[in-house]
Parts: structure tokens; sequence; C-alpha cells
């Protein structure tokens, strides 16, 4: 988990230069975030080449990237997992932010474990 940041920091680029594809190394993680991104509508496709690296078109909407931010809290020494009560009070508090977390192998969005009842680990947070 703690490799996604580094794999994801190719965004802040994308955002700047407008660029339509990029290119990211393949491993587990990141092809299950990137596939979530895809599902989620921020990213349009994903394509393995090699099995080594994964190309992501990103996703704009009038000349505007879907998302402008993605900041991540997963770190060598920190990990935030919050539970049911406290991700719904994440709701009420930020509704305008995205929250993406992950739990029993795969990566949930907050309306997903609300409605599941259960909580996760803290993994970005997207605008």
């Amino acid at each position: 988990m703690t490799k996604l940041p580094k794999l994801c920091s190719f965004f802040n680029y994308v955002f700047s230069q407008k660029r339509i594809v990029v290119y990211s190394k393949y491993n587990k993680i990141s092809k299950k975030f990137f596939t979530f991104l895809v599902n989620e509508g921020f990213l349009l496709r994903m394509v393995i080449l090699n099995k080594n690296y994964l190309q992501l078109f990103v996703k704009y909407n009038n000349g505007l990237p879907v998302f402008s931010f993605i900041h991540f809290f997963v770190s060598k020494n920190q990990k935030i997992f919050l539970g049911w009560s406290q991700i719904c009070n994440l709701i009420l508090k930020y509704p305008n932010l995205f929250f993406v977390f992950y739990s029993s192998g795969m990566f949930y969005t907050e309306r997903a474990l609300k409605n599941e009842k259960k909580g996760g680990l803290l993994i970005a947070v997207i605008k």
C-alpha cells in the first residue's frame, strides 16, 4: 500500500500539462486502484502493456480533468483506519470530497462502506 502514492505521483504533472495518456508501473495494487478509478469515472480506461506497465487514459470534461487533485494518506509509519460511524461523520463534514478506502482486499467509496456498515483504511481523497 505504501508504494501506491509513488506510483500515482504523475497526476500533478498530468493536470498541469493536460496530458491524455500516462504510463505507470504494473503491480497488483496499482492495477486494482486504477481499475477502481476507471469504474468510478475518474479515468477513461486502462490498458496493460507487457505486464510491466499500465497505460492510463485521463478523462477530461470540457477541457478540464475530471478531478483536480489526489492526496494519499498511506505512508510507512501512518495508516488511518476508520470505523463505520467515523466514515458517516466524514461524509457529513466534507460532502464535496471523494474518499477512497481499502477493506477486505478491495477499494471502496465512502458511500459503499457506509451502506455495508463497515470500516476501512483511508487511502486517498480526490477532488
